[in-house]
């Protein structure tokens, strides 16, 4: 991994430690490098195989600020700890604008959904988060 990819993701992953993705499960965010595999030529194909899911499944994309749009909204019921993770959420979605501006976030399966949030890696491949979702 060049030494550019491997301080964005590192930036990435301290931007995101601690932080849970509520859902009817509350999930962290874990790290995707794939450097085989251009961004730009991702299809879903190549998603549901970085994910690990079998061709079947279904992929739904969304951009980031539609997929992060409750986790950035504070609300006057938030105590003092929301309020710092909803701050929190808003600087890890200006990092993932500012680190992988063409980013896009694939939702692959249906129920238990693995979340992909990938864009242009420096050095050219996919990089980003993952994380998971439960839906029923």
């Amino acid at each position: 991994m060049n030494t550019q990819r491997a301080a964005v993701l590192k930036s990435l992953l301290l931007s995101a430690h601690g932080l849970l993705f509520i859902s009817e499960t509350d999930a962290p965010f874990t790290p995707v490098d794939a450097p085989g595999s251009p961004f730009a030529s991702l299809d879903d194909a190549a998603v549901r195989r970085l994910a690990g899911h079998p061709d079947a499944d279904p992929v739904e994309t969304r951009g980031v600020d539609e997929f992060f749009r409750n986790a950035v909204q504070e609300q006057p019921w938030h105590t003092p700890e929301e309020t710092a993770t909803v701050r929190r959420y808003r600087a890890l979605v200006a990092l993932l604008h500012a680190s992988l501006p063409d980013a896009r976030v694939y939702r692959v399966g249906a129920v238990s959904i693995d979340v992909l949030i990938l864009g242009t890696g420096p050095g050219g491949g996919a990089l980003g988060l993952a994380t998971k979702v439960v839906e029923t």
